[in-house]
């Protein structure tokens, strides 16, 4: 009796070891899972805040009305679709008339920080919905998360979705 105790309980304690690791292998793994998609949701508020203040503060630099709003809806969009230098200047004198000549570089200046500001968050944010995607995605993590893909959100203009999805960019 002692003898087959003796063969059967070092089998049960390594059984046993290997469950507890097993178990907090799966605790690990799930926790992983949690952190990077809370990473990636905060990441989206932080793109919704900065959004938010770029325009806010946007409006409040050319101490823009309510008159002025589609105007400079249009020199943003110039902004978005690549107008740079004299055109992007162009589109904002043409699109906001009423404005003072001294303000059109103020303006055009913090329409490009505030907007390259806005393209880091959104890489930012592309970068971790990847890593979750292929964290979720890899063997063996894949067998014990029922996690779904995120399809990561970013600000575009109309004219780089539709670009995208023909395959041709001939609105120059």
């Amino acid at each position: 009796m002692k003898r087959i105790a003796m063969i059967v309980v070092p089998f049960v304690l390594l059984g046993a070891v290997t469950l507890v690791a097993m178990v907090l292998w799966y605790f690990n793994i799930q926790n992983q899972a949690m952190a990077l998609h809370e990473r990636y949701n905060s990441s989206q508020k932080v793109i919704q805040t900065a959004h938010d203040n770029m325009w806010k503060v946007i409006k409040g630099k050319a101490k823009l009305t309510d008159d002025f709003k589609n105007g400079f809806i249009k020199s943003i969009d110039a902004v978005v679709v690549g107008r740079t230098g004299g055109a992007l200047i162009k589109s904002v004198q043409e699109n906001m008339p009423g404005l003072p000549d001294g303000m059109y570089k103020e303006v055009l200046a913090t329409i490009e920080g505030k907007r390259d500001m806005l393209k880091r968050e959104m890489d930012t944010s592309v970068d971790i919905a990847r890593e979750f995607n292929t964290y979720i995605k890899t063997k063996p993590r894949s067998y014990f998360l029922s996690e779904t893909p995120i399809d990561a959100h970013i600000i575009t203009s109309s004219q780089t979705e539709e670009a995208y999805q023909t395959g041709k960019d001939d609105n120059f």
